[in-house]
């Protein structure tokens, strides 16, 4: 090989290792005191175990050295032996070098992969900033028809063999949730028609309600003892009116019998017009004549143009950087959904109904409970029985109180897992709920009066 040759070689290795050394660079270190957060618990016991050991090392080295520098001092003779002191000095320097290049060995070890899971975790942050969840917008009843199938077809997919009507029940200005029988007939009737596997069985409107086993909550209907442990799911409806928007948040969720899980679930903004006003309890005069949504930037739109059969898409996004979710789904735990703030207040319920839409829809290895919709809405077996926790959950997505739901993008941050059996919170990440306010138009005190109220 001649020395042009060779000396392109060189160039084009070096450039190839400048490339090589740049790319590593780019991947920052992680400081010692942050490495932990980027390790499992059995890592993480293992840093801190050689820490321990690197500590120990380095006293034990400067003993060491300085018991030799002794024996080395000729002040020192007198008063030392010599060939035992030297000796044990000797010792000591090589046992705790020994020891202390172990304990580096590990601890790099570690650095190393604490700098993969933080990529790792990195990457994933990325990937899970593009899991957004978009709220459907319809009418009622068309809806009802969209939603059941959808729930039945996910249901079918699960092998589902026994598939009931658990109730549908509205939230109301007294900030409690209320049984509202005919908008479970329609649910069950759409069941009944699309129903080709032949698995669902009608049921008595008070059917499923909350009981207790061993002092934990489950749920109680009729065809509990018969279904066993086979596979049974009760859909119930959630319907959380809205006023700052004008429209409903529905949402039907398959909730597993067995475990309370939210094995399907369909949610959309539906617009309120009178027919569906009444079957969820709301007077005339809660329900908006017109609504106009804000003109989309490359369109004028004239003032009076209405958009009253439009509701506002819904949309939900959580950052999660450390992927604290996809760890709860490895572990294989159940956690449910819960508030930092009252449990019953309207803008909360809205976040909730929306960020567990989000999670099934988004993160289908997880488990999802339903027991804090439940224990609102549906009624115990018998006074007295004092259960709310289900035998399998293990926490909760805590989301930080929402005051009220008049801004466009509601921030809710952090949200945390909470752990039921320590009580400890983990940070998780930010919850975006995003939407559109169209101005709303009430109807008059004449209007009123010529619809008959």
């Amino acid at each position: 090989m001649n020395w042009k040759r060779t000396l392109l070689l060189w160039a084009a290795l070096g450039g190839s290792l400048s490339f090589f050394t740049v790319a590593r660079a780019a991947t920052p270190a992680i400081a010692d005191d942050e490495v932990p957060r980027y390790l499992d618990a059995q890592q993480a016991t293992q840093w801190n175990d050689a820490q321990k050991k690197l500590k120990d090392a380095t006293a034990k080295l400067e003993e060491g050295n300085k018991l030799v520098k002794e024996v080395q001092d000729p002040s020192s003779l007198v008063k030392l032996d010599i060939e035992k002191d030297h000796a044990k000095g000797t010792a000591i320097v090589k046992d705790a070098t020994q020891a202390r290049n172990d304990a580096n060995r590990t601890l790099g070890t570690l650095r190393r992969a604490a700098i993969e899971n933080r990529n790792k975790t990195m990457a994933n942050a990325k990937a899970t900033a593009a899991l957004t969840y978009t709220m459907a917008t319809a009418q009622w009843p068309e809806a009802v028809a969209s939603m059941t199938k959808g729930v039945l077809a996910a249901l079918a997919e699960q092998r589902y063999k026994h598939v009931y009507v658990g109730g549908v029940y509205s939230f109301g200005k007294d900030a409690k949730y209320t049984a509202r029988p005919a908008l479970a007939a329609q649910v069950a009737a759409q069941l009944a028609q699309l129903d080709k596997n032949k698995v669902f069985s009608a049921s008595p409107d008070d059917a499923f309600k909350l009981g207790q086993d061993n002092g934990k909550l489950i749920i109680s209907y009729p065809d509990r003892a018969a279904n066993g442990t086979s596979k049974s799911a009760a859909i119930f409806g959630e319907v959380v009116f809205e006023p700052r928007s004008g429209y409903a948040a529905v949402a039907l969720r398959a909730v597993d019998l067995n475990t309370m899980r939210i094995v399907a679930s369909q949610a959309m903004m539906l617009s309120v017009e009178p027919s569906l006003a009444k079957l969820i309890g709301l007077a005339a005069y809660d329900v908006p004549s017109k609504r106009i949504q804000p003109a989309p930037e490359n369109k004028a739109k004239s003032k009076d143009e209405d958009d009253s059969g439009t509701a506002p898409a819904v949309t939900v996004n959580l950052q999660d950087p450390d992927d604290v979710l996809g760890k709860a789904a490895k572990a294989n735990s159940a956690f449910g959904v819960a508030t930092a703030g009252h449990k019953d207040a309207l803008p909360n319920r809205f976040a909730i109904l929306a960020f567990k839409s989000y999670l099934v829809d988004q993160r289908k290895d997880l488990q999802t409970s339903d027991v804090d919709f439940l224990t609102l809405a549906v009624p115990t077996d018998k006074p007295g029985n004092t259960a709310t926790v289900p035998a399998n959950l293990v926490g909760v997505w805590m989301l930080p109180n929402l005051d009220d739901l008049s801004s466009t993008s509601i921030s809710l941050d952090p949200v945390k897992a909470h752990d039921l059996g320590t009580n400890a919170d983990l940070p998780v990440g930010k919850l975006t709920i995003e939407r559109n306010l169209p101005k709303l138009t009430y109807p008059s005190s004449d209007e009123l009066k010529a619809g008959g109220y």
